[in-house]
């Protein structure tokens, strides 16, 4: 079994604005003064009401439906209407505390619970994700002889797409060129990922990547969905686990997490883990028999190329996580999303690590980090039975907010119900988030909700959703988000 690496306190890395190798005092002291910030303002906050007000539709589980006696009738009548709050219940007069109790929805306080928080630490319903893990061979197949023709355009043999840049990109010689001049380095330059050898090719004299990569089918569509979410950076952590035995990093699901809100920035180039979310979700982790395997961010508007602070975090983590007998690695993953120089409407994903390189012949100077891509393979669910479920075609017309939550969780069968409370959880989460994603504004030659929609019809290919019902359950998404968002 592989050995956990924890982090303490002092020496964990947050993702972000500061550098944890060259500021970790200044680093644990802002955590500290914004932690406090945080517990003083939430009583009072209002993004904290708008918030749980937009999560009492979704807290009720699937198993456990929440309605009053007038939404009761309501339904009877084809008149779908959202629960009612926990306070209206108490105001029926045939009702007693006990009842209301029962009835009412769930309430959550955004301090203590993360957008995947329910969904992991919910013991009350078996989803499929916890108990399925994607290094289950029983399960899970690399075999390409299984749902080929879905998944090959996606994940076999695709060249790297890089797309333009509305913002500098160097290469690796640049940067070592700018090192050596002694200039100082921009912590928003970009810098180019460099490739691996092709496997597939004998004579690729690049070097050998010195990992492999496998990822759970649902990572790449939560990861998608939740950059496409807001116009400021997002991230978030991967949980899986690490086997030395075959050298491989296996990430099993992707865990967002909150970002902090700083004043004097809208969060377009940088992005700062929230220090109470981090050590929820670090937690939240552990207890779901996982590890901290990997982190993610968003790039809305430019490439997702690592920037000089990207690559300093990255190295950060990378060195924590390197301190045990089994060498762990640690893998970065950057999702563009709105770069007006692209023309292609799917989510650019980059994942990397980085190399360190000595640049002088000194032994206490610090070394040079560079990027490289990591080539991953998405793993795919062996072939299994699903339910079918009616073609859903787009319309303008609004859908009923409960009536798409009950498809999503009714329709598409066990397997893919953790990818749904995933996917609701987080379109409840933004759905009060100041800097959220206004879908009719243009991209290209169409808006952003129609790019969401197409975006996600690409990445739903590697779900465990039968090809003939996967657009109705993309169109099923994007309608509850239409309805919850207005």
């Amino acid at each position: 079994m592989v050995e956990k690496v924890k982090a303490t306190k002092e020496t964990r890395p947050v993702p972000g604005r500061t550098s944890s190798k060259t500021s970790k005092v200044k680093s644990e002291k802002t955590r500290k003064v914004r932690k406090k910030r945080i517990e003083r303002d939430s009583s009072s906050s209002e993004y904290e009401s708008d918030f749980s007000d937009s999560l009492k539709l979704a807290s009720a589980t699937p198993s456990e439906p929440k309605c009053t006696e007038k939404d009761e009738k309501a339904l009877e009548s084809n008149q779908i209407t959202a629960p009612q709050p926990k306070q209206e219940a108490k105001k029926e007069a045939s009702t007693t505390q006990s009842d209301a109790d029962e009835e009412a929805p769930q309430e959550l306080n955004i301090l203590k619970d993360t957008p995947l928080s329910m969904l992991w630490g919910d013991a009350k319903n078996d989803y499929a994700c916890r108990r399925e893990f994607v290094w289950d061979d029983n399960v899970f197949t690399d075999s390409e002889d299984v749902n080929l023709d879905r998944l090959a355009s996606l994940y076999v043999d695709e060249p790297p797409s890089r797309g333009r840049r509305n913002v500098r990109t160097v290469q690796h010689s640049q940067l070592r060129q700018s090192f050596l001049s002694g200039a100082t380095l921009d912590p928003h330059l970009m810098v180019e990922c460099a490739q691996y050898a092709d496997p597939t090719v004998s004579n690729d004299k690049r070097p050998q990547q010195p990992f492999s990569v496998r990822i759970h089918p649902d990572v790449a569509f939560v990861c998608d969905l939740h950059a496409h979410m807001a116009m400021c950076e997002i991230i978030g952590y991967f949980g899986g686990k690490y086997d030395a035995e075959t050298n491989t990093v296996f990430i099993h699901a992707a865990f967002p997490c909150r970002s902090m809100q700083i004043e004097g920035d809208d969060g377009s180039t940088d992005v700062e883990m929230d220090p109470v979310s981090e050590l929820e979700v670090r937690q939240l982790i552990e207890k779901s028999n996982l590890e901290v395997v990997g982190w993610y961010h968003s790039h809305p508007t430019f490439a997702p190329d690592p920037s000089i602070r990207d690559i300093e975090n990255q190295a950060a983590h990378q060195e924590l996580f390197q301190m045990n007998s089994h060498n762990h690695p640690f893998v970065g993953l950057i999702v563009g999303t709105y770069d007006s120089k692209r023309t292609d409407p799917v989510g650019l994903f980059r994942y990397f690590h980085v190399k360190g390189e000595k640049m002088t012949g000194k032994t206490k100077t610090p070394p040079m980090y560079f990027p490289f891509e990591l080539t991953t393979i998405t793993r795919k669910y062996k072939a299994r039975a699903i339910q079918a479920v009616q073609a859903v075609k787009p319309t303008n017309e609004l859908v009923p907010q409960h009536a798409c939550l009950h498809r999503l969780r009714n329709e598409y069968g066990a397997s893919i119900l953790g990818c749904v409370e995933q996917v609701v959880r987080l379109l409840e989460y933004y759905r009060a988030f100041p800097r959220r994603t206004k879908w009719s504004q243009s991209w290209q030659k169409t808006n952003k909700g129609q790019k969401l929609r197409l975006s996600l019809l690409h990445y739903v290919e590697a779900l465990d959703i039968p090809k003939d019902i996967q657009t109705a359950f993309v169109e099923d998404i994007f309608q509850y988000l239409q309805s919850a968002w207005q």
